[in-house]
């Protein structure tokens, strides 16, 4: 048997490293984050706690790797307003689309992402990096609306992104029941309504 190459060594290191991730969000989304320890991430695993210490230097390492995966997807997103100015309204179709399937295909990371929302605890520990995401966001949005001819942009925006919370929740307390195409549907027709386009 020929021994593992670089590259095979790297697949295996990210799968435990995933399969680590996805425990561990699992268990704070359920029971939340101070009642779970290594030990739970690494039984929910099946893996040894001493594994996880290779990959993590402690739980709180653990949640920052999640919560950054978190902005890394809110980044993505946000790019589609800052690069497709030209298609305002297909932008923010597009924004609700990607977050309404990944709300529904990754139901935990969202939980556990919504629910730390209002931990303040958290919402100190990452204030910069949300506060600093926050601005762009909202200045994607606000130019955006504002290159549309939407008066008042900044509050359009919100408003916007309030019924993307909205719909989001919906999806997460009832993933199998909710509409999602037809939502989406309504949404770009009442897009088009209020900013008549």
């Amino acid at each position: 048997m020929s021994p593992r190459t670089q590259s095979q060594w790297e697949e295996i290191r990210n799968k435990s490293r995933g399969k680590i991730i996805d425990a561990a969000t699992e268990l704070f989304a359920e029971y939340g984050f101070n009642a779970i320890s290594i030990n739970d991430i690494a039984k929910k695993a099946g893996i040894s706690k001493g594994l996880i210490y290779n990959y993590f230097n402690s739980k709180d390492d653990l949640l920052d790797s999640i919560i950054f995966k978190a902005f890394k997807e809110f980044d993505e997103l946000f790019k589609i307003l800052n690069n497709n100015t030209d298609q305002p309204l297909e932008s923010l179709y597009k924004i609700l689309e990607m977050t309404m399937h990944s709300v529904k295909n990754k139901p935990q990371f969202w939980k556990l992402i919504t629910g730390l929302s209002y931990k303040k605890q958290i919402r100190d520990r990452y204030a910069s990096q949300i506060n600093e995401r926050k601005k762009k966001y909202i200045k994607y949005g606000s130019e955006l609306l504002n290159n549309m001819n939407v008066k008042n942009p900044l509050s359009e925006f919100l408003f916007i992104g309030a019924i993307i919370d909205g719909i989001s929740l919906h999806i997460l307390e009832e993933p199998e029941n909710y509409p999602i195409e037809m939502m989406l549907e309504v949404f770009k027709q009442k897009m088009k309504i209020l900013y008549k386009h």
